[in-house]
């Protein structure tokens, strides 16, 4: 085995040693490959994480089949790009919000481009990190409900980074967001 394997091998029996249960969800900003993705993957990696519309369309061109965007898009054309690969299908894709107008303007164009069609959305909630994310508690409710109104997004968790280059899930709930 060499040093790359036994790296991506070493997070994965790491957590368990410690007991700990924790779905990996590793960042491919830094590598956009998807051979290293598949590496990861096999290794029990649950999803890989991009930042940019285009590492989605990457990674789902390259066979990787759930892709979750950690970045909130903003604009029409790469909301466009999003709505896209959902309609191609050849991956699950899932994004983040953090605020209600751009829950609209993803729905909106969900509507325009992927009819019919629905989308995941987990909101990221900024929990001190003061890098991205709407604040806990209260602000969190009219993203939600703006999610929950759209016919064609699911609400399926919150999100906050955690460390730089990983991303973590937290709450199992819609009603702990």
């Amino acid at each position: 085995m060499d040093a790359f394997e036994h790296n991506i091998q070493y997070v994965h029996d790491h957590l368990a040693e410690m007991g700990v249960d924790l779905d990996v969800r590793p960042h491919a900003k830094t590598h956009k490959s998807p051979d290293i993705a598949r590496y990861q993957i096999a290794a029990g990696s649950i999803v890989q994480c991009v930042a940019k519309v285009y590492e989605a369309e990457a990674l789902a061109a390259g066979g990787i089949t759930d892709i979750l965007i950690t970045n909130e898009i903003v604009g029409r054309d790469k909301l466009g790009r999003i709505a896209d690969l959902v309609r191609e299908g050849a991956a699950k894709i899932s994004t983040t919000v953090d605020n209600a107008q751009n829950v609209v303007q993803l729905s909106e164009v969900m509507q325009e481009r992927a009819p019919g069609l629905v989308i995941d959305v987990l909101i990221e909630v900024e929990l001190g990190t003061r890098r991205a994310g709407v604040n806990p508690g209260t602000p969190v409710v009219p993203v939600a409900q703006a999610i929950l109104d759209a016919p064609n997004l699911n609400l399926q968790d919150c999100m906050h980074i955690w460390i730089q280059s990983t991303c973590s899930i937290v709450g199992t709930t819609k009603v702990q967001c």
